[in-house]
């Protein structure tokens, strides 16, 4: 049976991530309804565009995080 390791190289790595991070961000609501059919009032969408953007402000960081960590020319703690 083969190896389990695969050799990346950081230049293929960093669009992946980032392709990744993107598809994963919501996009802002711009009006719905709820679970009981009625429709949304402008305090429940901003409400759900500020969960939104926290999340996508997440999935931003994480990426961020990880494109920097990758990038670290084997420094270690």
């Amino acid at each position: 049976m083969g190896s389990d390791y695969k050799n990346w190289y950081l230049k293929d790595l960093i669009p992946i991530i980032e392709h990744v991070a993107m598809d994963l961000m919501s996009d802002p609501v711009m009006g719905g309804k709820k679970a009981d059919g009625t429709i949304m009032t402008l305090t429940e969408i901003a409400n759900q565009n500020s969960l939104i953007a926290m999340n996508n402000a997440g999935i931003r960081q994480m990426a961020s995080t990880l494109i920097i960590t990758l990038a670290k020319d084997g420094e270690t703690e």
